[in-house]
């Protein structure tokens, strides 16, 4: 079993600079963290019962993932008047 995946490895390793995985090695080398420190995940957790503001934090959570490629992209949820839910928002 080892074996088979390390000859899967392999092929992985020749691949062209730009394909989109290297991308995403770039930023884990960069710096990119996961885990349960997200900051995201805590704001959620923070929210409780609030369906409006988790619903804020998802939103500013996805116009990051877009902007992620660019360097230090914004991060609305370590922003207080981003995470400010106003009353009678849509």
């Amino acid at each position: 079993m080892r074996e088979a995946r390390l000859r899967w490895f392999g092929h992985v390793n020749w691949r062209y600079a730009e394909a989109p995985m290297s991308k995403c090695e770039r930023l884990v080398v960069m710096g990119f963290r996961r885990g349960s420190g997200s900051g995201v995940n805590q704001e959620i957790k923070r929210a409780g019962p609030d369906k409006d503001k988790k619903l804020n934090i998802m939103r500013g959570f996805f116009f990051w993932l877009e902007h992620l490629t660019q360097q230090d992209a914004f991060q609305p949820w370590e922003d207080a008047e981003c995470l400010r839910t106003l009353p009678g928002s849509p």
